[in-house]
């Protein structure tokens, strides 16, 4: 049994990214959504060899086919990511369990325009709407260290 992890912690003006699996974390950032980790998994494996377009990869059967969890292994390679935070203006973690249901234009659509315990709420309904045919875990917080309107939603 494994599972996925998306992490991270803002110190010194940075935030500090790691995941392991197809869990993510994207950023708001200059008007535009942008994911900052890179899934595990084999369909994403089939993307980068140029076996499948991200259009097939986003239907492809085996898309829960993840190749690192945590629990599954003695060691683990754990990816991580430094960006400045100045430019941040949201942030999101999420399993994907919202991003098998919803596009990222869709995501961008409801984090930039609701406050953050709002997205998170909309987002987790309009997955489960979709299908929510996997679990749906979400946190949206603000880039610019203002963490009064932070809001974790299950």
């Amino acid at each position: 049994m494994g599972t996925t992890i998306t992490a991270c912690l803002i110190f010194d003006k940075k935030l500090l990214v790691a995941n392991v699996g197809d869990s993510s974390c994207f950023i708001v950032k200059d008007e535009a959504l942008v994911k900052i980790t890179k899934d595990h998994s084999l369909v994403q494996e089939l993307v980068d060899n140029g076996t499948i377009t991200e259009d097939e990869a986003q239907n492809h059967p085996n898309k829960n086919i993840i190749t690192r969890a945590l629990g599954t292994n003695e060691t683990i390679i754990i990816d991580t990511f430094s960006l400045n935070i100045k430019d941040i203006s949201k942030i999101l973690l999420c399993t994907d369990g919202l991003t098998n249901e919803l596009s990222s234009s869709e995501i961008y659509q409801i984090i930039s325009k609701l406050d953050n315990e709002s997205a998170s709420l909309k987002l987790i309904e309009e997955s489960k709407i979709k299908g929510g045919r996997d679990n749906i875990s979400v946190i949206v917080f603000e880039g610019d260290g203002n963490n009064d309107r932070n809001y974790t939603g299950e």
